[in-house]
């Protein structure tokens, strides 16, 4: 029984979770009616909620609400509920705003940390307390601590809004064909040869609120080599539509996909020969399906403008007699939010006859007004 004992002490000791004595809240309601006890309970127990989300940590909670004014007062709670670490916060109102302020600090004062951020609302304080409580256990700013499930009001209104989920852009690659009827054409002497193809695309990025997106590209891939002319196969149009997964919800987050695409261009068959020596090359032009597999990666994804680096493989689909057409598109896609109108805008797009849509739109019509 006593060897029974020491073995559960020592589990404990070393592979147990931390203990974090989160204490209850300084709240400051004199003089506002932006807040009641009502709010601060609330926001206590989300506050208790976010650690429970963000943290493996044991949470001790007291349920007498034990509230400490000094780091003093907190490290000895700390030591008599056998915590590792301790959190206290304050909140109070700034005129409109109210002000969430949270500290961190070991048993023994070491590692203190301290960050707060600021709500426009009550209502806005759940995912308040949310970030508060993220950005305390992995001691980052509040601005490293946003995920697309703690934006906080403050950040969606029009100067710096990160809240909209459907962005259009374009993208620039090349694609490098792996086998196809497709990607191979005529030199000037006749030599049969597989191409490379210049990538541009337009991207709308649709993204959910299940940490999921839905990708369309619409391309066109113009031919990169010699004797690329009318006598080849130049340009290939497709539209590919995927669905995405994101491994995370931060700024910064791989993703990977798959969909399905329609694909149109010309194959060089056989070279036609004239009289006069010269040549021409017999093409068909052909619409296919294709299968459509991607990974990539997103930067700012939490702001207006996202940029993504992207690995996408296609395989189109054709009849058992053909050889599989098939390659991969490397390329770097920069998709922005669609703009909404002011009343001043609408009435300028009417009288000019042009919406401003999109900043890079609105722009170049500027320069060529100008």
């Amino acid at each position: 029984m006593k060897k029974k004992v020491i073995i559960f002490i020592l589990f404990s000791i070393f592979f147990g979770n931390k203990r974090l004595l989160l204490l209850y809240p300084d709240a400051d309601l004199s003089n506002t009616g932006k807040l009641n006890v009502s709010d601060v309970n609330a926001i206590h127990l989300l506050f208790t909620d976010g650690f429970n989300t963000y943290s493996d940590f044991d949470l001790v909670v007291p349920s007498d609400n034990a509230i400490c004014y000094s780091s003093e007062c907190a490290t000895a709670l700390a030591v008599e509920y056998n915590a590792d670490q301790v959190v206290t916060s304050k909140i109070r109102v700034l005129g409109s705003k109210i002000i969430f302020t949270g500290m961190i600090q070991n048993i023994d004062s070491s590692d203190e940390f301290t960050t707060r951020i600021t709500a426009l609302n009550v209502e806005d304080m759940e995912n308040a307390s949310y970030r508060l409580a993220k950005s305390l256990i992995n001691r980052d700013s509040i601005e490293d601590a946003v995920d697309i499930d703690n934006i906080i009001e403050s950040e969606e209104e029009e100067a710096t809004r990160r809240k909209s989920l459907s962005r259009v852009g374009f993208a620039v690659g090349f694609l490098a064909p792996i086998n196809g009827d497709r990607y191979y054409y005529y030199d000037n002497n006749q030599n049969y040869k597989k191409c490379s193809f210049l990538n541009l695309g337009y991207v709308q990025n649709w993204e959910l609120k299940s940490n999921n997106s839905i990708l369309m590209d619409a391309f066109v891939n113009f031919g990169l080599g010699p004797g690329m002319d009318s006598q080849n196969p130049a340009m290939i149009f497709g539209v590919d539509l995927t669905y995405n997964y994101f491994k995370n919800k931060t700024d910064n987050s791989m993703f990977y996909g798959y969909g399905l695409g329609w694909h149109f261009g010309p194959e060089s068959k056989d070279i036609i020969p004239y009289e006069d020596g010269s040549w021409s090359v017999d093409q068909e032009f052909t619409n296919r399906a294709a299968l459509i597999g991607q990974v990539g990666y997103v930067f700012m994804r939490t702001y207006d403008m996202n940029v993504m680096l992207r690995a996408k493989y296609h395989l189109e689909i054709t009849d058992w007699y053909s050889e599989f057409d098939n390659g991969i598109t490397f390329n770097v896609t920069i998709v922005n939010k669609k703009r909404k109108l002011t009343n001043l805008q609408r009435n300028q797009t009417n009288n000019n006859n042009i919406e401003y849509r999109f900043p890079l739109l609105e722009l170049l019509y500027r320069i060529l007004e100008n």
